[in-house]
């Protein structure tokens, strides 16, 4: 029916992904099975340069290797934004139908969605999408904390998971009233580090006024400066012309001054000779 042809046309999207694309499948095999043990998962987040210890990984299927080999995907996962909880790697443990399919849709979408534009996934390194909060030691120790023992339960005795899952909504409601106070925390900083980026903007706005204005000054006081040598200097011609002038004036005055006089005294002369003569005097010799 429909639902088979839609299942099949999934089916092999996500084995031409693994086979062609990531080569990390074989030529045929059992998808839940192989998802089992996480060895799978880690081969293609592997691939994408996000699971750096993949030679730590157990190609066992014991409950051990399997615990232990989930216990090193779920950080990564959680780092992508990926719905991995100790429910979801149980299903995947157990092998339930269905579920490593759709969880290996839901992987693809997600790695294709954080490409970094590389064509080749084996020599990309994607850049993860990480929430600040949840790197958080605290965080990041209470959420591995919580999978390894829901898991560890789920896998075990099926009273004490019970229980456990009673109890699990009060530890996940403290780890939202702790995560809900980091978050108001790092609200306050950043509204800290906006305030003093704010104020050192305006500190910087006003040195550079009060340069642009002391350049504005320098330069208002080169013109001024130039303006009166020039002023000065044309004073001092005015001064120079003024004084030759003067001088030339009293040279003049001089050389008629000395003319009239020796006119007066050459005519003073001619006078004293008519004098002498109508007296008969001898003119002197």
């Amino acid at each position: 029916d429909q639902t088979d042809e839609t299942h099949i046309l999934k089916m092999e999207t996500i084995v031409n992904w693994l086979q062609e694309d990531l080569e990390v499948g074989p030529l045929e095999f059992d998808i839940e099975k192989e998802c089992s043990n996480g060895v799978l998962l880690g081969r293609i987040l592997t691939q994408y340069g996000l699971q750096t210890d993949l030679n730590s990984f157990s190609n066992k299927h014991t409950p051990d290797a399997k615990l232990a080999n989930f216990k090193r995907l779920e950080p990564v996962f959680r780092s992508l934004n990926v719905r991995f909880d100790s429910h979801i790697a149980s299903q995947l443990m157990t092998e339930e139908r269905g579920v490593a399919l759709k969880f290996l849709q839901q992987l693809k979408v997600t790695l294709d969605a954080t490409k970094t534009g590389a064509t080749n996934p084996r020599s990309t390194s994607l850049l993860l999408k990480t929430n600040r909060l949840a790197q958080k030691p605290q965080f990041r120790a209470m959420q591995e904390q919580t999978f390894d023992t829901m898991l560890r339960l789920k896998t075990g005795n099926p009273k004490e998971y019970r229980m456990q899952n009673h109890l699990r909504l009060f530890e996940e409601e403290a780890v939202r009233q702790q995560r809900f106070a980091e978050q108001n925390d790092a609200l306050d900083r950043l509204d800290k580090e906006q305030y003093l980026s704010d104020m050192r903007t305006v500190h910087l706005s006003k040195l550079s006024e009060n340069k642009a204005y002391l350049q504005d000054w320098e330069r208002q006081g080169r013109i001024n400066h130039a303006k009166n040598v020039a002023t000065q200097k044309e004073r001092e011609r005015r001064e120079k012309r003024f004084e030759v002038s003067v001088r030339d004036t009293t040279r003049r005055a001089t050389v008629a001054e000395s003319r009239r006089a020796a006119e007066d005294v050459a005519g003073g002369i001619g006078a004293f000779e008519d004098s002498l003569r109508r007296f008969q005097v001898p003119p002197f010799a």
